[in-house]
């Protein structure tokens, strides 16, 4: 789980992180991205238990209030992919 392990490398408490993309950053970069994905992921929940669409969704959570989220178009493709992840469970 992506959560548990961005909150394991904040528990590290880096002074410098080197992601696969973007720029270099430390626990506050890895705070953002782990609340970011938690708030997806609440808000993909919610949307799958009321039988919404990944599409559906994609237009309707916002995730620009988040950093890390600032590129609406970036976020509905994560968020159909999320989508397709939880509902495969």
């Amino acid at each position: 789980n992506w959560v548990r392990a961005l909150g394991k490398a904040i528990d590290m408490k880096p002074r410098t992180m080197v992601p696969g993309h973007g720029d270099l950053g430390g626990v506050p970069e890895l705070q953002a991205q782990r609340a970011y994905l938690s708030d997806m992921i609440k808000q993909v929940r919610a949307g799958i238990a009321a039988g919404k669409s990944g599409d559906q969704l994609a237009e309707s959570i916002n995730l620009t209030s988040h950093k890390i989220g600032s590129d609406p178009d970036r976020n509905k493709n994560s968020i159909r992919a999320m989508h397709k992840r939880l509902s495969a469970r």
